[in-house]
């Protein structure tokens, strides 16, 4: 596999996929989910390293009670999903949350400037 190692949640999981790939005893790849999903780009990172294993090895993944947001969207890049009856599943749209300041920044009186050069620049 020749997915460059990165440092982050994401790290361990991508790690243990590249020592799957890369050992001739291993001859497909289980995946066990259980959670609720998870932060946007560890679970594309997940989800990436998954998709380049299924081009190596058969990659399954196992949902056993929850799957949902970037959990079910790591599970989407194997090659086969199973699961139980009472499995719960979906919505593949993970989260990011970002705060907003205008409100109290108009409050304290701090203001927002923009300093460009060149008449087609755009900030």
């Amino acid at each position: 596999m020749d997915t460059p190692p990165r440092k982050g949640w994401s790290a361990p999981s991508r790690k243990q996929l590249r020592e799957a790939v890369d050992d001739k005893h291993v001859k497909a790849i289980i995946l066990r989910i259980n959670s609720p999903g998870g932060e946007v780009v560890a679970s594309d990172a997940i989800y990436n390293a998954v998709v380049e294993a299924t081009n190596h090895k058969p990659v399954v993944a196992s949902i056993d009670s929850l799957g949902a947001s970037g959990a079910y969207y790591i599970a989407v890049g194997a090659d086969r999903i199973v699961a139980t009856d009472m499995t719960l599943t979906g919505s593949i749209g993970v989260i990011i949350q970002s705060f907003t300041f205008g409100g109290l920044m108009d409050k304290v009186g701090v203001k927002s400037y923009t300093f460009k050069s060149g008449a087609t620049r755009m900030c």
